[in-house]
């Protein structure tokens, strides 16, 4: 028979592996946690949508859900419809320019000592292996990515339809003694990322436009697309905004040194105004993440679980940033301390 002290000893050591072995398997299954993640992110994004049509009508909590999702639906296939019409030529103008433009600027590489062996160097790797491989990892990575955004799509209806549903199986899992305030903090994580996709929503849109517009103001060819492609790539911050850049400044080669730079104005003014003037704004109502956080949430997040990572890293950080605030500063610590989404502080 074990002492005391010996079974307490065990039972340290069988809790320390057991947490261990959750780790080893929370990082062998982060591809498809990530997938249950974008999941919840589509549920409470319908669901709010679905409240706000409950609120203004007398439909029920099915009819505002189905209703939510037939908005949605029209909204995206609108959308498209007008893209197809009136962007389609751009982006195939897009698709045709780039690789001239990047041809240009390999050119103008060529006139200088250094360039013209930076050129020779990317010359002399072999072309048919590095193409084939980097079109098939393309090809398998936007075949990946449709895969992926589909079932994220459909689990998402499912667990927006009976969210209570899954709630509960998940508490069943917790002992009863924990289980309030284990809801405590799913209900304020749950309207932290109501906002931040708020947020997020109303920065693409702003991106969106302002780059749009600023193009169409210095005459830049394919403006429509070039700010489609900056607003979607406001979902990942800073490294979105400054990879829907390069088409941009590698197009704006071929019209010489002042359309690069005017180019580069418009998009670090956009930029700025909305780092200044917008997100101010947007706090009033919406407690988001220091900078400095979000960019080492999105490092962290990239070396754990890859593109994954990058695409849900600001919103994982969202979660994490409540939890601790919630859980370990207010309940745990005592402390006061703000929690987004709370109408008062504590």
């Amino acid at each position: 028979m074990f002492k005391r002290d010996e079974k307490l000893f065990v039972r340290r050591v069988l809790i320390i592996v057991g947490i261990g072995l959750a780790m080893l398997l929370i990082y062998l299954l982060a591809d498809m946690l990530m997938l249950v993640f974008g999941a919840i992110l589509i549920a409470i994004m319908l669901h709010s949508i679905a409240d706000y049509i409950k609120r203004y009508t007398k439909f029920s909590d099915k009819w505002s859900l189905f209703s939510a999702i037939m908005l949605i639906t029209f909204v995206v296939g609108f959308a498209a419809l007008i893209i197809n019409v009136t962007v389609s030529g751009q982006v195939d103008d897009l698709t045709q320019k780039i690789p001239e433009a990047w041809d240009s600027f390999k050119d103008k590489l060529s006139s200088h000592e250094v360039g013209k062996k930076l050129v020779n160097q990317i010359q002399d790797i072999k072309p048919d292996r590095g193409i084939i491989a980097t079109f098939s990892n393309v090809a398998g990575m936007l075949l990946n990515g449709i895969t992926s955004l589909i079932l994220m799509i459909v689990t998402g209806i499912y667990i927006a339809a009976q969210p209570h549903l899954y709630k509960r199986g998940f508490l069943k899992m917790i002992p009863d003694k924990s289980r309030a305030p284990v809801v405590e903090a799913m209900d304020c994580c749950t309207k932290a990322l109501k906002l931040w996709l708020l947020e997020k929503l109303l920065c693409m849109v702003f991106i969106a436009v302002f780059v749009t517009s600023g193009l169409m103001l210095i005459g830049f060819p394919s403006a429509i697309a070039l700010g489609l492609l900056a607003g979607l790539g406001e979902f990942i911050p800073y490294i979105g905004t400054l990879i829907a850049a390069i088409p941009a400044l590698l197009l704006a080669i071929n019209d010489g040194p002042e359309m690069v730079l005017y180019t580069l104005i418009v998009y670090i003014v956009v930029q700025q105004v909305q780092g200044n003037i917008v997100m101010p704004i947007i706090q009033q109502k919406i407690v988001t993440l220091p900078s400095a956080l979000t960019i080492f949430a999105l490092i962290a997040f990239a070396a754990l679980l890859g593109p994954m990572g990058v695409l849900f890293g600001e919103p994982l950080a969202v979660l994490l940033f409540v939890i601790v605030k919630k859980v370990y500063i207010r309940d745990t610590l005592h402390e006061r301390t703000r929690i987004p989404g709370e109408v008062k502080k504590a």
